[in-house]
């Protein structure tokens, strides 16, 4: 989803990077559609790191591996009547997973507000009640 192009690359030295890494000066991203800014603490190095997160499942991965380390969770989204984005605060998640294999998120925000995606009626927010929470941040 966060495309990147060579003339993109930003020209910093190697030696200043990890192994492999790469720097961007811009990335793109391919489709409208939600992604995540996480602030995860490094246990090893003792510092925060920001990871933008390209989909829901990068995110349940995170949850998965290491839910501790996440400290703050920011979902983007795009704004389908016009070309805008917002920005808010996740302090909780749920998920359903239908038969099909179809999983729908739920995201509590800190204003007590939640955001579904994908995005979907009201008639069908009401048959939430078996969502499964996956994670609440303070």
């Amino acid at each position: 989803m966060f495309m990147t192009y060579p003339e993109m690359e930003h020209p910093i030295p190697l030696s200043l990077l990890p192994p492999g890494a790469k720097v961007w000066r811009a990335v793109e991203l391919s489709l409208r559609l939600p992604w995540f800014l996480a602030v995860v603490e490094d246990p090893v190095e003792e510092v925060f790191r920001d990871l933008l997160l390209s989909s829901e499942m990068d995110v349940a991965q995170l949850i998965e591996e290491s839910p501790e380390a996440i400290k703050q969770l920011e979902v983007v989204s795009p704004e389908y009547a016009d070309s805008r984005w917002s920005m808010r605060r996740v302090k909780s998640i749920w998920k359903i997973v239908e038969p099909s294999g179809f999983t729908q998120w739920i995201y509590g925000h800190d204003d007590g507000t939640k955001s579904y995606c994908p995005p979907c009626s009201e008639e069908f927010k009401q048959s939430f009640g078996s969502a499964k929470h996956v994670l609440d941040l303070e």
